[in-house]
């Protein structure tokens, strides 16, 4: 392990032993399940800021975790970039969804909330186009550049025609 890298990672630890850590981590924990309430949900939009807000915690409550599995990673010699290069969705029993960088032969992965969560599949978003099936931006690139070029031809043409004219009427005279 580099001494940056060594730095880097004591850095983290001495953060995790505050007592300013410990507290703050306590804090969210307890805000965790007041965002987490079906009840206090109002609206769609309501629910998509609370499904924000818990990604946001769940990812700062999960930091020690991923910190001390990278420093693991590291000080067995691994390469840390192609050890971790996978990021996976995990759900836990208690309902929280998070993210977490691992390889991609782990499965399960430690909540905050101390429970072992299960890796999901996410959706993955796309927008294809409906005739051709290709994604709208390069489709929509495809048309952009034909006409373009379609506009270039005819104005080309025309130049050259008018060009010829010129030419066919000074030769004439």
């Amino acid at each position: 392990m580099t001494q940056e890298l060594e730095t880097y990672f004591n850095n983290y630890f001495a953060m995790f032993r505050s007592e300013g850590w410990k507290q703050l981590i306590s804090d969210l924990q307890s805000n965790v399940g007041q965002i987490n309430s079906v009840e206090m949900t109002t609206d769609n939009d309501n629910l998509n800021f609370r499904k924000g807000q818990l990604a946001i915690l769940a990812t700062i409550l999960n930091l020690e975790t991923q910190i001390d599995n990278a420093h693991a990673e590291a000080e067995s010699g691994e390469d840390t970039e192609e050890a971790l290069d996978e990021l996976f969705d995990f759900r836990c029993p208690c309902g929280q969804l998070f993210e977490d960088l691992v390889k991609s032969d782990v499965t399960t992965s430690r909540c905050s909330c101390g429970l072992d969560a299960k890796r999901v599949i996410s959706p993955v978003r796309s927008n294809l186009e409906g005739i051709s099936g290709d994604f709208p931006d390069a489709h929509d690139k495809w048309v952009k550049e034909r006409a373009t070029h379609g506009i270039r031809t005819k104005a080309n043409l025309l130049e050259n025609l008018h060009t010829k004219h010129l030419h066919n009427t000074k030769v004439r005279s």
